[in-house]
This record gives structure tokens, C-alpha cells and sequence, in this order.
């Protein structure tokens, strides 16, 4: 968080600021609930208008605030893992079932767009993608790869294609359950 300061007539002719160090700072009562707040750090820079072509003095005190990392990860990301594995359970339903699958993965777009709504409107927008925002579109990229698996084998059902159908089935009923999560893991060890 950056608070900036600029005075919209003086040039940097006439004024310059100059940090105090010492008595710069964020009063301790000052808090932000769920989130840690770190040392301030102050920075003075020249700002320059070429239009006007004139130059101003800007003070910029950058307050780096970050999410309590547990109470994060219970708002944020364990719900979203029980909708994938609610998800990931229709691939143990038989293929005779594929109508409850879709609907199964069905409600889960919908509840991880939802919750992704929610979650959008927690934080102030920012102009690049957060952690959360990587976690939601493989999300969605999961639950349209499973969504993309059983309408084939819903097409592969209504062509009568059965041997098809049981070796996608087949290897797909465990083999999700271990992909995954192995997937979810490798974002949060290249992107944290």
C-alpha cells in the first residue's frame, strides 16, 4: 500500500521533501484485521509532468501489508479444495451415472466462479494476477478438463462405444485423484 504525496502547485524549484526517518511510521493502534503490517519504508522521487514541463517533489511511504498465512489458507483456498474434491468424486461414479457427473462438476464451476466473486471483492484490485487469482484459474482449468472428460464419455455412451467408455473410465477413476492434487502442489511451490 503506497500513500503519495505531491503538491500540485510548487515545482521542485520551490519545494523539495526531505524524509525524517525517525519520526516516520504508522501509529500502532493503526490495524488491519487478517493481515500483518510490516516496516514502512519511505522514498522521495522527482515526478515529471511533460506536458507542463515541469518537475514536482514527491514523498512515497510504501507500507507492505501481507494475509496471516493460516487464516488465509481457511478462507481461501480450503473451501475451494473441497470443491475439487467433491469434483474429483463423480470420477468413482460408474459411467452409467455420467448425468450425475456433469452435474456434479456443473455445481462446481459454479461454486469456484462464486466463490471467486467473493473472494475478488475481499481485496482492493490490483492491475496484475495474485496468488488467489493462479489458484482460481487452475481451478477452472481443472473442473473444465473434467468437464471436457465426461462429455466425451457421455458422447462415447450415446454412440454405444462401451470398451471406450471402460478404459476411459478406468483410467481416469484414481488417476484424478493423484494428478490433481500433484498439480495444485507444483503451483504452490513455483508461484508462493
Amino acid at each position: 500500500m503506497q500513500i503519495i504525496l505531491e503538491d500540485k502547485r510548487n515545482t521542485i524549484d520551490i519545494l523539495n521533501y526531505f524524509p525524517l526517518y525517525e519520526e516516520t511510521g504508522i501509529d500502532p493502534s493503526i490495524s488491519f484485521t487478517g493481515w500483518h503490517i510490516q516496516n514502512v519504508t519511505v522514498e522521495i522521487k522527482e515526478h515529471y509532468y511533460s506536458v507542463y514541463n515541469e518537475t514536482y517533489s514527491q514523498y512515497i511511504l510504501t507500507i507492505p501489508i501481507n494475509r496471516i498465512a493460516f487464516n488465509s489458507f481457511l478462507k481461501t483456498f480450503l473451501p475451494v479444495m473441497f470443491i475439487i474434491v467433491v469434483m474429483l468424486s463423480s470420477f468413482i461414479l460408474d459411467p452409467d451415472k455420467i448425468t450425475t457427473r456433469l452435474s456434479m462438476v456443473g455445481s462446481a464451476l459454479i461454486a469456484s466462479v462464486m466463490f471467486h466473486v467473493s473472494l475478488s471483492n475481499q481485496i482492493p484490485p490490483v492491475g496484475y494476477l495474485t496468488f488467489a487469482d493462479r489458484f482460481m484459474i487452475l481451478t477452472y482449468f481443472v473442473i473444465l478438463v473434467s468437464f471436457a472428460l465426461n462429455v466425451m464419455m457421455l458422447e462415447l455412451i450415446e454412440r454405444k462405444n462401451e470398451a471406450l467408455v471402460k478404459r476411459v473410465h478406468s483410467r481416469t477413476e484414481y488417476t484424478m485423484f493423484i494428478a490433481i492434487p500433484l498439480i495444485y502442489i507444483a503451483l504452490f511451490i513455483f508461484f508462493i
